[in-house]
């Protein structure tokens, strides 16, 4: 990964908010998901325990549930971070890791972070669209003012025991150099009753650093699930 990426998208991964606490607030989906009746539902990252939450409680629907680079359990991710963290050299380690890290200390070991286990390569246009309009303040309040140390309002969430009562087909890709550890996926492919898991050599973001080994697979399931529901 170049400096100038690495840079890039530390930046955007740690820029101040823009919008407000009210807009968020106010905002609305435009579709219920209840609204409909053929759903494939996709969840990345931070999306997977919402998509978990949600099909543990209104699945009507549902068809299909693709787990990318996600997780069942908060503590469990935070402990994969600790093990990633053990990854980088030591001076890396320590800043990501201490209360009173300086700023520039902070980011510079953060785009070591984020070039090893998130994208070794600077973001695609779409991602930095995406990172620009992301409501880090809802990050915030479910996951806490620290990447490594939650202690937001889901710092404790874990759905990893409720798993076997989610029986929707499911696709579950793990990356080997996640920064959600491959383990976190494999929990999940054990637990979920009608599971299958697929891990390919890439980082957090598999669909844009290695899309000719992720989307294929994806389509598969897809169309396999559409076939079988026909």
């Amino acid at each position: 990964m170049t400096s100038s990426g690495a840079a890039s998208l530390t930046e955007l991964m740690t820029r101040p908010s823009t919008r407000s606490s009210s807009s968020l607030r106010n905002s609305r989906p435009s579709a219920r998901l209840s609204d409909l009746d053929r759903v494939h539902l996709y969840a990345h990252s931070y999306g997977g325990p919402l998509a978990l939450e949600y099909l543990l409680t209104q699945a009507a629907g549902i068809l299909s549930l693709t787990m990318s680079n996600s997780f069942a359990s908060v503590p469990a991710l935070a402990d994969g971070w600790q093990q990633r963290l053990d990854e980088l050299a030591p001076t890396d380690a320590q800043a990501l890791r201490g209360p009173n890290t300086d700023p520039d200390t902070y980011a510079a070991a953060l785009g070591e972070f984020i070039a090893r286990f998130v994208l070794p390569f600077a973001p695609p246009e779409p991602l930095i669209r995406s990172q620009m309009n992301s409501g880090p303040e809802v990050y915030a309040r479910m996951h806490g003012s620290s990447w490594f140390v939650p202690d937001g309002q889901w710092s404790q969430w874990d759905a990893s025991e409720r798993l076997a009562e989610i029986n929707v087909p499911t696709l579950v890709v793990a990356g080997r150099r996640d920064q959600c550890v491959p383990a976190l996926s494999e929990v999940m492919a054990q637990g979920l009753p009608n599971a299958e898991l697929v891990t390919l050599d890439s980082a957090h973001l598999p669909f844009y650093e290695v899309p000719d080994q992720y989307l294929p697979p994806l389509a598969d399931f897809l169309t396999r699930v559409e076939t079988s529901s026909e």
